[in-house]
């Protein structure tokens, strides 16, 4: 038999990732600079954010130290992956030449 608190929890967990990112996906044109705007982008990021929210919000019962645990953990990879993002935009305007991103033929 399922357990209900766990099915509860799905729900609740997975709801709010999901309307955190239907969110973002029009937050782009506030939050964004126009160089990165993308509404690919802001659902990634609205739906990191509602993920930590949500899993931090399911660590509770487990304690202010399983919180911090489990929010440090759901920022780190979001983060890793923007600085990888970044220095790849940066690494690959340069090799452009002008500044511009290159079109391939």
């Amino acid at each position: 038999m399922m357990d209900a608190g766990l099915v509860w929890f799905g729900i609740v967990d997975n709801g709010v990732l999901v309307l955190a990112m239907v969110a973002g996906v029009s937050l782009d044109r506030v939050w964004m600079p126009a160089r990165w705007r993308s509404p690919a982008l802001s659902a990634i990021v609205a739906g990191a954010v509602g993920n930590t929210v949500s899993d931090g919000l399911a660590a509770v019962p487990m304690g202010a130290r399983a919180v911090l645990a489990v929010v440090v953990g759901c920022v780190v990879g979001p983060v890793l992956a923007g600085v990888v993002v970044g220095a790849w935009r940066i690494v690959s305007d340069g090799l452009a030449g002008d500044g511009r991103r290159r079109v391939e033929d």
